[in-house]
């Protein structure tokens, strides 16, 4: 049932959309594979909750002190990437202890999403909405290529060349909108100059030392709080009062 097509984690890079950026969330995601494959979700859970489960059992030749050493640590440890303010600032240890293991298990349901999703693209390579939306946000951050290819055969990204295919998608659709606001006459433009130093690390006999690079860049918005086309039919007012 996870393999079907109606099941969602389907990605076609060649028609890749915003739309569809922009509705990904892992959690949904983790619901799903949760319905589809519960006993696969529980031996998943099992498995990567068995170091909180043994770090439980006390060790009777420790001592107290050495005992609340470690859970201290541990504690730490395993807060990860919780804000440090939420810590310190007054709150209680029943809400910090809360808070920490709703973190904990929020990052259970991360890995057993990724487990999950590396093992549905090595039966069928059209499984790969996760390692889809992870590849283009790869790209967004200029990963370099090399990196990228070693975790596209790892199964958690995919390749450069559907990276790139998807962006030509995601450009064609951008283009169609850019258009489509255009057409409306209810947006503005902006525009910037820029300069870029392109430096080069080996130079060549007989080529220009001008390295500099003049460039603009264009922004279009479309107008907000209701403004119309009669709004902006105010030429003659404005050449009248100038």
């Amino acid at each position: 049932e996870l393999s079907a097509k109606k099941s969602g984690y389907h990605f076609s890079v060649l028609h890749a959309s915003v739309e569809q950026l922009e509705e990904f969330d892992i959690e949904e995601l983790g619901g799903g594979m949760q319905q589809r494959a519960p006993f696969m979700w529980d031996m998943l859970d099992v498995l990567l909750s068995a170091r909180r489960s043994s770090n439980t059992r006390r060790d009777p030749h420790k001592s107290l002190d050495d005992q609340g050493n470690d859970d201290e640590a541990q504690y730490w440890e395993e807060l990860g990437e919780l804000e440090l303010e939420e810590v310190i600032d007054g709150l209680t240890p029943d809400v910090k202890q809360n808070r920490m293991i709703a973190h904990k298990n929020k990052l259970i349901m991360i890995k057993k999403v990724i487990i999950l999703s590396i093992l549905m693209q090595s039966s069928n390579q059209n499984l790969n909405a996760l390692q889809s939306i992870f590849g283009i946000f790869l790209q967004s951050m200029h990963t370099p290529q090399r990196v990228i290819e070693t975790l596209s055969r790892m199964g958690v990204s995919i390749s450069v060349h559907a990276i790139n295919a998807a962006i030509m998608s995601l450009s064609a659709e951008s283009r169609h909108a850019i258009r489509a606001l255009g057409q409306t006459l209810l947006a503005a433009y902006a525009y910037d100059n820029f300069d870029v130093d392109l430096k080069k690390t080996v130079h060549t006999v007989g080529e220009s030392e001008d390295t500099l690079i003049h460039l603009t860049s264009g922004l279009l918005f479309p107008l907000q709080h209701g403004v119309t086309c009669e709004d902006l039919r105010c030429s003659s007012t404005l050449w009248a009062n100038s």
